[in-house]
């Protein structure tokens, strides 16, 4: 296993607007923008000689250390011609970037970094013929939240939000659908005008407010279906599941018992294709993978000697994968096939610290891979699902307070994963493909994330949080534009 990103101790920061104004931004609101930059270092090439290796050194400060930055580095012409075989990078001589990336062809690699006020920046190249480059620069991370609260029509935008926690997207509509625990619904809410347009009440079949818990949500593309979980308050609530039309809000509701017994789920991954979900039941009998019918109401489980959670849909082998945890047990991932009867295909044993699990997991379809939040750990791991292999353990920052619970969504269209993390106070996003922490963004101040997605076309994370409070709401959903990689 190799740590490709290791991260370093950061300066504290604090958000005074929900707007997240980086330096050298101007102010950008939900219609496209140009949005201009001025960077620390660079653009500069760096041409290899006839030597067996170069090595160049920069030094440049950083006025506003709080801010995050990243490093771009282009290797070769856009052709994909003239390029370096191996590059070593170090700041203030830590390691940033690991040789094997050059290697794997990937023409541009993006790094988040955290300088000090004054910096070394050493790049060592070997290998590829005389002439050949790389292209490089410092700047700040480019991207920005982009609906703001002390906006005067954000309240009316999203009155009567509760407790949102699972988001889902549905990528036609540019519409997100968010589980509100506290008003036991779901929010479908309009990305491109950040407004809430409908919200979906009483998913748990009666008229009381909170009893039903909806948690965890996910969408059907093929029948235009939201499927929600409504976990119960007590171990001893009914569970349920509420199948809703996306298009005229009609709802049924499914009970979830199994053998007699409530099995208190609260995440939910739904395979469209057979009108199939995957749902846990870390509060009964947590040792088995459960699956739901949703036309019939069956229920159906695989015993496990585990806890399971956190299952996901792989779309690419037509899987299911669940989080597998214990007491003093490494944790690992177990993957079922998603039609039934569900046969459990394979266990990835990890190397993860014993006691810690995978608290949610992410597919990235294109290769192949599930990227899963250790928080205890603090760490996301990348396993190449079909081999079991660990590809990276990424490091990044998650909140060790208690009751935190984080989340994890990947762009199908470009391999970016983003974390988020109650408490936290920012949100990490990586690049699958070339398995790098590319960005951390800060958060607003107090904000407390719950749950995110992503519209992929529109490359903006969706994110539910609960942290903000006021006469109007208790919970707020907000929208950050990701980088371009």
């Amino acid at each position: 296993m190799k740590i490709l990103f290791q991260t370093r101790k950061l300066i504290a920061t604090t958000a005074l607007f929900w707007l997240v104004l980086l330096p050298g931004y101007a102010a950008q609101g939900l219609a496209s923008e140009e949005i201009t930059v001025q960077s620390i270092l660079g653009p500069e090439t760096f041409t290899r000689g006839s030597t067996g290796k170069d090595i160049f050194t920069r030094l440049f400060n950083i006025a506003n250390t709080s801010a995050p930055y990243t490093i771009k580095i282009v290797n070769g012409a856009p052709d994909g011609s003239m390029t370096v075989k191996k590059g070593w990078l170090t700041l203030n001589d830590q390691d940033l970037l690991d040789p094997g990336v050059f290697n794997r062809r990937n023409l541009s690699i993006t790094i988040a970094i955290h300088p000090s006020a004054q910096n070394e920046l050493r790049l060592k190249l070997k290998g590829g013929e005389q002439g050949s480059f790389v292209t490089l620069i410092v700047e700040p991370t480019l991207s920005t939240v982009l609906n703001n609260p002390n906006d005067p029509g954000f309240d009316s935008r999203q009155t009567g939000i509760g407790n949102p926690n699972g988001v889902t997207v549905d990528q036609t509509t540019h519409h997100a659908f968010i589980a509100d625990r506290y008003y036991d619904s779901v929010i479908d809410f309009d990305i491109a005008n950040a407004r809430i347009v409908r919200n979906f009440s009483g998913l748990d079949g009666d008229s009381m407010l909170g009893n039903g818990a909806t948690t965890s949500v996910s969408f059907n593309t093929t029948a235009r279906t939201i499927a929600a979980v409504n976990e119960g308050v007590l171990e001893t609530d009914p569970t349920s599941l509420a199948v809703v039309n996306a298009d005229s809000g009609s709802t049924r509701v499914v009970p979830l018992p199994y053998a007699g017994v409530p099995m208190h789920s609260r995440n939910i991954a739904l395979n469209p294709n057979m009108n199939v979900a995957a749902v846990d039941g870390q509060f009964t009998d947590g040792k088995r993978a459960y699956f739901v019918d949703l036309s019939t109401g069956i229920v159906s489980a695989r015993d496990e000697q585990l806890q399971m959670t956190a299952p996901v849909f792989n779309a690419g082998s037509n899987e299911f994968v669940f989080s597998a945890f214990g007491e003093n047990v490494r944790p690992g991932l177990v993957v079922y096939s998603a039609l039934p009867p569900f046969q459990r295909i394979r266990r990835v044993d990890t190397n993860a610290p014993a006691g810690t699990r995978f608290e949610k997991l992410a597919v990235y379809r294109a290769s192949n891979i599930v990227a899963a939040v250790n928080r205890l750990d603090s760490a996301v791991y990348v396993f190449n699902i079909s081999t079991g292999e660990l590809l990276a353990r990424l490091p990044i920052r998650l909140s060790q307070e208690p009751f935190v619970t984080v989340d994890i969504a990947v762009n199908q269209a470009n391999g970016l994963a983003v974390v988020t993390g109650r408490f936290t106070g920012l949100v990490s996003v990586i690049n699958l493909n070339t398995q790098l922490l590319v960005a951390e963004i800060p958060l607003p101040d107090r904000c407390s994330p719950l749950g995110v997605a992503i519209d992929e076309s529109l490359n903006r994370a969706v994110i539910a949080e609960n942290g903000l409070s006021s006469t109007t709401r208790n919970g707020s959903i907000f929208i950050l534009q990701l980088p371009a990689q």
